[in-house]
């Protein structure tokens, strides 16, 4: 398991509070997020903001980009 630490210093204007936010990378799992969250659509729509998630990195997930779980039945 890996953890990156961003201050929220650096996050753009209109992010979701302050503080920093953790990135916990998880051995065949998601990426789970703890702080200050605020996801953009490409067409820069906010499209989820709050305090903590998982983003999933097996692409089986059929919330993408939010994990939904697949990930415990992948091959």
């Amino acid at each position: 398991m890996t953890e990156s630490r961003l201050d929220a210093g650096e996050n753009t204007e209109g992010a979701a509070g302050r503080g920093p936010l953790r990135i916990t990378v998880q051995e065949n799992g998601p990426l789970r997020l703890s702080g200050p969250i605020e996801l953009w659509s490409s067409d820069a729509n906010s499209t989820y903001r709050g305090t903590s998630g998982a983003l999933c990195r097996c692409g089986r997930s059929a919330r993408k980009p939010y994990c939904d779980g697949s990930h415990k039945t992948a091959v």
